[in-house]
Parts: structure tokens; C-alpha cells; sequence
């Protein structure tokens, strides 16, 4: 017998029986008739044991804003039609289908804010009872803790690699869990390039100040949509931006550096392997480039539907 429960899916309606599970995630089947909720056996209610069940694809991850907003979700549903293309997943996403899902699920949520994973399955999601192969996962929003943001984080060294790096793939997700957070002081883990430059963080986007300048990787790293919002970003607000990366050699030279994501935001980072950056605190550029962020996050995040 299967651990789970078949949902019914009656047009247009995302079941209420979602509303009886636990107060964490919830998932959801988009359907031709709009997201299905998927009740799960309390066996599965970790969502590692819920992914450990379908053949994965590749995903995107944003959080939402009060109102039921997005910011920049037409750009990760951009970037996982890419990512379907680069790892040859033979079916796309029907966008449309997609945006009203999360805009229907996320309003029966009824949070001022979330957390949405989407997935492009590989393969119908079969072992569940249905044909569909988009998934939608939504949690509890938790904002990074204030100390963090005041004081910076640190991060570490990793030997992870991703074997298409601008293709993001739901696989990856399973590979970093070794890497998980070690709260302020391993806050994340980096991704090193043979040529021994700094890519990328394994959930997020790097950027050093060096020089003046805004350093970032422009290829061999999984490009971030709020990295770009970031570049965009940091041009009004006067910076230069080099897209040569840091390389470990120049981290003495850093002035400043932080991490982006679009769960996130804008993160100060004052440590690398334990090496302390500049005097150890966040620096005025990394703070008025978050102030900026988040400006325009809230300017600028709209409904997923209608769109």
C-alpha cells in the first residue's frame, strides 16, 4: 500500500484537505483544472522523503511578498525552460498553467509570506497517482535572522561541482545536502572552479568588492535571478561590475563581499574559510546595495496571475 492519498481534482479548486496538513510545506500537482494538493502519509511529511519518490528534474525556488507577490518570476520560469533544454527533459512547462497554480496555491496558503519551490519532473509523478509532471512546494517564510544581516556571515570551502552549471538541477538539491547550513559562521559553502575562482555559493550567488570594483562570475556558474537584479542594481547606484569572479589568490585583497538568492535577498559575508574580510563587519556598499534590494522587491513584486 502506498503511503498517500489520491487527491480528487475538482476543477479549478485546490483541495481542502491541504488545509489539514501540517503547518510546514504542502504540495501541489498542476493539473489541466489548477493545483492539486497532494495529502501525504505522516511517513512522508519531511520534504526529502516526498522528492525521494518522484525522478527529478531541474527547479526554481523565490519566495513570495505580501499580497501574493513575486519578483522576478517570469525570469525563473525562463531559466528553468532552460535548464529543461540543457539536461534534455523531453516536456516543458506550460506557463500559464504554472502561474495560476502558484497564484492559487499560495493565496490558499493564506501567509503573508512564502517560500515556492516549482519542479519540472523528469517523469510523471506516477508513484502519486497522477500524470503531471509540475510540482509546486510551498513553506513557511523564515527571513534570515537579524544578526546575520547586522553582523555578516561566514562561509566555507567545498568540493562540490555541478556538471551543467547553468542548467538547475533538482539532483543538486540531494548532493549539497552534506552542505547544509552550520548556522552564522558556515552560513554556506562555496563552489571552486579547477582555476581555483570562487562560482558561485551552493544556493546562491558570490560577489567581492575589490579595487572598487563589483566582482562576480559571469561563466561556469548557474546564473541567480536576483544576482542580476543585483548587477542592475549596483550600476545605478555607481559600482563597476567585473564578471572575472574572485579568485583565492585575491581574497586579502577583498573589501567586501556578499551573497545574493531570491529566497534571500542580500546577505553580507565577512568571513571565508574562517579568514576575516576587511574589519570583519559589512561594508557600506554590500548595505546600500540590500537597502536597495529591498526596495525594489517590494516596488516591483506582482501577482503570479493574473500576469
Amino acid at each position: 500500500m502506498l503511503p498517500w492519498k489520491q487527491p480528487s481534482s475538482s476543477p479549478g479548486a485546490v483541495e481542502s484537505r491541504a488545509r489539514r496538513m501540517t503547518a510546514g510545506q504542502r504540495f501541489y500537482f498542476v493539473e489541466e483544472d489548477g493545483p492539486v494538493a497532494l495529502a501525504l502519509a505522516p511517513s512522508l511529511l519531511k520534504p526529502d522523503l516526498a522528492y525521494d519518490r518522484l525522478e527529478l528534474g531541474v527547479y526554481s525556488r523565490l519566495r513570495s511578498y505580501p499580497g501574493g507577490r513575486f519578483l522576478g518570476l517570469q525570469k525563473h520560469i525562463q531559466r528553468t525552460d532552460l535548464s529543461q533544454r540543457l539536461v534534455a527533459i523531453p516536456h516543458r512547462l506550460d506557463h500559464d498553467e504554472l502561474r495560476r497554480s502558484i497564484q492559487k496555491a499560495t493565496d490558499d496558503y493564506e501567509s503573508e509570506a512564502t517560500f515556492v519551490r516549482f519542479d519540472l519532473l523528469s517523469h510523471p509523478a506516477r508513484a502519486f497517482g497522477t500524470e503531471s509532471t509540475t510540482l509546486i512546494c510551498i513553506t513557511p517564510f523564515t527571513p534570515v535572522p537579524s544578526e546575520y544581516l547586522a553582523e555578516g556571515v561566514g562561509v566555507l570551502f567545498s568540493d562540490l561541482v555541478r556538471d551543467t552549471p547553468l542548467a538547475k538541477r533538482a539532483a543538486f538539491v540531494q548532493e549539497r545536502g552534506g552542505y547544509s547550513s552550520g548556522g552564522q559562521d558556515a552560513y554556506e559553502r562555496l563552489l571552486i572552479s579547477p582555476e581555483q575562482t570562487i562560482l558561485e555559493c551552493s544556493s546562491s550567488n558570490f560577489f567581492g568588492l575589490i579595487g572598487g570594483r563589483l566582482r562576480c562570475t559571469g561563466e561556469g556558474a548557474l546564473l541567480g535571478v536576483t544576482q542580476r537584479f543585483c548587477i542592475l542594481l549596483a550600476q545605478e547606484l555607481g559600482l563597476t561590475i567585473d564578471e572575472r569572479g574572485v579568485n583565492l589568490a585575491e581574497l586579502e585583497q577583498l573589501e567586501e563581499a556578499f551573497l545574493t538568492s531570491s529566497s534571500r535577498g542580500v546577505v553580507p559575508i565577512v568571513r571565508i574559510q574562517g579568514r576575516t574580510i576587511a574589519n570583519g563587519r559589512p561594508g557600506p556598499w554590500t548595505e546600500r546595495l540590500r537597502r536597495a534590494y529591498d526596495d525594489f522587491a517590494e516596488r516591483e513584486a506582482k501577482l503570479a496571475w493574473p500576469f
